[in-house]
């Protein structure tokens, strides 16, 4: 469904750590100091394997031969400055926000895969009514229905992730996450996509018009940011679908473990798993520093990535 044929307003509105009630009453409860969510947190973490890996590059190694001589390092986008705020909100808890400020408007890919994650899990009759102009037949229930979320505490900070799906022949939990992954062309110029819209994959393997050439480009700029938004909700995987904005080429599931073979290089000795635990220890001692030296305050961070 494009996106100027669907009604936005009728999904549940985004909220922020620092407004999400539910987070803070969870977090007093439990005794966290700090709240986050995927959105303000993974960037930040994601500079932390930055620092403990000493900028090791990622893994292509499973990828064909035409990417031997291509770049195996994250990519520009990902190894950029980030802000976060921290904001103060009572009885002794401050919220993790992502630092929006210097970001522009959302672009049509993040509304597409917005409607698009409604379009991959509702019956066809019932995604139709979120067309603009059947959005009025929504029942008051089915408009802005809240989203279902898990909760991971790690040391004084406590983590929102929101679910996606189920499926109770995966392992663990059994929950995994949606993506949905533009085109190289798509991704490359988003002010000109109808006309970009047209690149499409027919091969497996290559440089071009190929899945692999998607996979390669998600392990640069994305694996890291998933596998640490999988780890916060506990599930065992993603599920990819790959796309031009007009047309569907194919799915894919990649699990944690493939994540990890990807980013770290191996999936031996859980080393995923404990750079998660130690990356999120670290960045609780520095958030504990800060606010040991502007208590109770609203303040941005910056997080400087120096290069390899």
């Amino acid at each position: 469904m494009p996106a100027n044929e669907f009604d936005y307003d009728a999904l549940y509105e985004f909220i922020t750590s620092s407004r999400d009630k539910t987070l803070l009453e969870m977090a007093s409860k439990c005794g966290a100091s700090y709240v986050g969510s995927t959105s303000s947190m993974t960037s930040v973490l994601a500079h932390f394997h930055y620092l403990l890996s000493f900028w090791r590059p990622v893994n292509i190694s499973m990828l064909s031969t035409a990417y031997i001589d291509q770049f195996s390092s994250f990519s520009a986008i990902t190894r950029a400055p980030i802000t976060i705020f921290l904001r103060y909100r009572g009885n002794g808890i401050y919220a993790i926000d992502a630092g929006k400020m210097f970001e522009k408007e959302e672009s049509v890919l993040s509304f597409l895969g917005r409607s698009m994650e409604k379009m991959l899990t509702l019956p066809r009759e019932h995604m139709e009514k979120y067309r603009k102009e059947l959005s009025h037949t929504l029942q008051p229930r089915e408009r802005g229905q809240p989203e279902a979320y898990h909760y991971t505490q790690c040391g004084g900070i406590l983590m929102r992730s929101q679910l996606d799906c189920h499926d109770s022949r995966l392992p663990g939990s059994g929950v995994f996450d949606l993506k949905t992954r533009a085109c190289i062309t798509v991704r490359m110029d988003l002010r000109n996509i109808s006309e970009r819209s047209t690149y499409e994959i027919h091969h497996l393997t290559g440089k071009y018009n190929s899945f692999e050439r998607e996979y390669y480009d998600m392990i640069r700029s994305a694996f890291l940011k998933y596998s640490l938004q999988v780890r916060i909700g506990n599930m065992d995987g993603i599920f990819v679908t790959y796309h031009n904005t007009n047309r569907i080429f194919g799915f894919q599931y990649i699990s944690l473990e493939e994540l990890d073979l990807a980013i770290h290089g191996s999936r031996e000795d859980d080393i995923g798993r404990r750079e998660f635990h130690f990356s999120t220890k670290l960045f609780n001692e520095a958030l504990d520093l800060a606010v040991k030296r502007f208590p109770e305050q609203v303040f941005l961070c910056f997080l400087i990535g120096a290069n390899e």
